[in-house]
C-alpha cells in the first residue's frame, strides 16, 4: 500500500513538471519552433540530402557531431513544413522529461530514497539548463543527455531491459556532443570495481563516442575551423 501511495505521488510529481514546461511555453508547444542552425544548417542539409548523408552530417565550425538534431530534423522533412519545428520541439522535450522521469523511478545509490529522488528531479528540471536559450530545441538535448549519463553511473538493480535502455541513453548522449564523453573516466571506474558486462558496454560506448568526437574535433583544429 505504502508503494503505490509513493509511486502516486511521484506520478503526480511528473504531471507537475508537464504543467510547468506547458505554462512556461505555450506558444512554442503549440506552434513549435527552430533555433539558429537547427533550421539553417540540420533541417536545410536534411532537406537536400539523403537519409544516410543527413545521418552522418555534422557543422564543421561546431567541430563535432551531433546526432540528434539530424535524426529530429530527419523526421520533420517527413512532415509539411509547417508542422516541422513540432517536430523538434516535442522530440527535445521527451529527452528532457525523461530526466525526472529516471530521478523519480529508477534506484540509485546516489538518490537513495524518494525524498532525494522528488527533490532532485526538480532540481535538474528546473537548474540551468531551463534557460529559454536550451529549452525544447535538439541542438542542446546533449546537455540533458549528459545529466541523464550522471543519474545512469549512480543506477543500481536495473533489469535487462532497464540496462539495454541505458546503453541506449549513452550512445545517443556520446554521439550528441562531448558532454557525455567526458564522463568516460567515471565509466572507467565503475567497470574496474564492478567488472561486469553491463558497465563495460557502458564504457565501450563511451570510448567509441570519444574517438570519433575528438577525431572531429582535431581535424577543426587543424582547418582552424
Amino acid at each position: 500500500m505504502l508503494r503505490i501511495t509513493t509511486n502516486k505521488v511521484k506520478y503526480s510529481c511528473l504531471f507537475l513538471i508537464l504543467t510547468i514546461s506547458f505554462w512556461r511555453s505555450p506558444f512554442i508547444f503549440l506552434n513549435g519552433r527552430f533555433i539558429g542552425e537547427e533550421a539553417t544548417h540540420h533541417l536545410l542539409f536534411a532537406l537536400q540530402n539523403s537519409f544516410f548523408s543527413n545521418l552522418i552530417y555534422y557543422d564543421k565550425f561546431a567541430g563535432y557531431y551531433n546526432l540528434i538534431p539530424n535524426l529530429l530534423t530527419e523526421i520533420a522533412t517527413k512532415v509539411p513544413l509547417e508542422f516541422s519545428p513540432i517536430i523538434t520541439v516535442y522530440g527535445s522535450f521527451l529527452f528532457i522529461i525523461l530526466l525526472p522521469y529516471l530521478c523519480l523511478f529508477r534506484e540509485s545509490n546516489f538518490l537513495d530514497n524518494d525524498y532525494k529522488k522528488i527533490i532532485a528531479s526538480f532540481i535538474l528540471f528546473l537548474s540551468p539548463p531551463f534557460v529559454s536559450e536550451l529549452w525544447v530545441n535538439s541542438l542542446n538535448v546533449q546537455i540533458y543527455l549528459c545529466l541523464i549519463a550522471v543519474l545512469i553511473l549512480f543506477m543500481n538493480n536495473l533489469n535487462s531491459k532497464q540496462k539495454i535502455f541505458n546503453h541506449i541513453l549513452i550512445f545517443f548522449g556520446s554521439l550528441s556532443g562531448i558532454y557525455t564523453c567526458a564522463l568516460a573516466p567515471f565509466y572507467f571506474f565503475k567497470f574496474i570495481s564492478k567488472k561486469n558486462r553491463y558497465n563495460f558496454y557502458n564504457f565501450l560506448i563511451l570510448l567509441i563516442g570519444n574517438i570519433l568526437q575528438l577525431s572531429l574535433i582535431l581535424k577543426a583544429k587543424i582547418n582552424n575551423t
